[in-house]
């Protein structure tokens, strides 16, 4: 398998991979509004994955400045001082899995720092347990 990612500025792929988004998403209103526009004004930040000819996979992203968060080189990834926990992860399988896609790594490395996880439940952030 042969990948190449192209920007949607390079070549527009739209509507050559099926909606990956779970069905809620499509009911959010800050989704709604702002979604659409990031092809047009952030063209350069959506990329298309595709093997060979066919469109397999697609990122959406949005350019940042970095704010100085202090990080570390963790196998090859950057991981974040402080964080929960941190994973580096090979790719290993990219599933279909009707209205969302499954995907699975093997993880290379990981650290944790103990601290007590979060979870985002009923619009907010909660802490676990």
């Amino acid at each position: 398998m042969k990948l190449r990612i192209y920007t949607h500025a390079e070549r527009d792929l739209s509507g050559k991979v099926p909606n990956l988004w779970p069905a809620f998403m499509n009911h959010d209103q800050v989704i709604a509004t702002f979604w659409p526009r990031l092809y047009e004004v952030y063209a350069d930040f959506q990329l298309w994955i595709v093997d060979d000819k066919e469109t397999i996979g697609y990122a959406c992203t949005l350019p940042v400045k970095w704010d100085g968060v202090p990080w570390h080189d963790l196998d090859g990834v950057p991981a974040i001082e402080g964080a929960t926990v941190a994973l580096a992860c090979e790719l290993r399988d990219l599933l279909d899995g009707g209205d969302h896609a499954i995907v699975t790594g093997e993880v290379g490395a990981i650290e944790a720092t103990g601290a007590a996880p979060l979870v985002f439940a009923r619009g907010e952030y909660r802490p676990l347990g």
